[in-house]
């Protein structure tokens, strides 16, 4: 056996390893019991208790009192307080603002130098927008990370939507986020498709919903006024494939005739529509 269980076993302790987790499963396992770090004098007693307990869940068996018992209980006092020290930086300095200038990259941006921040780079103003698609009667001022450089790396951003009546954004989807409608102001029908069911609702002032990632969902103005909402997502830069993506191309007609289940006339209506070519 090798690992953590490895080194164990070549010292002469008794490792039983039923799940055959190894270094790696062990060391997360220990973790996951959510042991405490004692740092006061007087409780030291405390953290070997918690590591003894660790050693026995994981079947590493030594005689108490020996060198090896100190030398085991050593791994597992280690282990915890790597994971805890670890958690606690993450927790201070979790946070990359976006250099904008520099490449972006699958992991975001580069980070600016943090002694050139200000609590100007954590604050944003968004306003709704000004302007309204003709097409769709509606329009989106973002905060995304582009837009506001903090979010790069914290897993979330936000946009204020703004749907003239009769308006609507079709079927689109995030593969990479959950989005969560925040209603201000007006009636909006929103809903998502799975591969069996459709979940719509019409929604008001207050109502929230949830859009999971990857689902289809569309929102439509149902009321007699404006719609006024945010719209925020569990990632700082999400991506967005939109129905009108189908038709906004050079695909030929016939190929999308066959592929959309649409006849000739309305393909190329869409492809007008959304500024398709072929």
């Amino acid at each position: 056996m090798g690992g953590f269980h490895g080194v164990l076993e070549d010292a002469g302790a008794v490792v039983t390893d039923e799940g055959g987790k190894g270094h790696k499963g062990v060391i997360e396992d220990v973790a996951l019991l959510n042991l405490r770090v004692v740092k006061e004098d007087g409780e030291g007693d405390a953290l070997r208790n918690e590591a003894l307990f660790a050693m026995r869940l994981h079947g590493v068996v030594v005689n108490e009192g020996s060198e090896l018992m100190d030398m085991t209980l050593t791994f597992f006092i280690l282990a915890i307080l790597s994971f805890s020290f670890t958690s606690y930086a993450s927790n201070v300095n979790d946070f990359c603002v976006a250099d904008l200038k520099a490449p972006y990259t699958p992991s975001g941006y580069p980070c600016l130098p943090p002694n050139k921040l200000t609590v100007d780079n954590f604050v944003f103003n968004l306003q709704p927008p000004n302007n309204s698609n003709p097409i769709i009667k509606a329009g989106i001022n973002r905060a995304f990370v582009n837009e506001f450089p903090a979010l790069n790396g914290l897993g979330i951003s936000i946009a204020h939507v703004v749907i003239d009546k009769d308006g609507y954004f079709p079927m689109h989807t995030h593969n990479d986020a959950t989005e969560l409608i925040i209603m201000l102001d007006g009636q909006l029908v929103a809903g998502f498709i799975t591969g069996t069911n459709a979940y719509v609702k019409t929604l008001k002032a207050g109502d929230l919903m949830a859009i999971p990632p990857g689902q289809l969902h569309f929102v439509a103005n149902s009321g007699p006024g404006k719609v006024s909402c945010y719209a925020a997502f569990s990632s700082s830069n999400p991506n967005v494939f939109s129905f009108n993506s189908i038709f906004n191309n050079d695909v030929p007609y016939d190929i999308l005739v066959k592929t959309t289940f649409l006849d000739v006339p309305e393909v190329k209506k869409l492809k007008a529509r959304f500024g398709g070519r072929g």
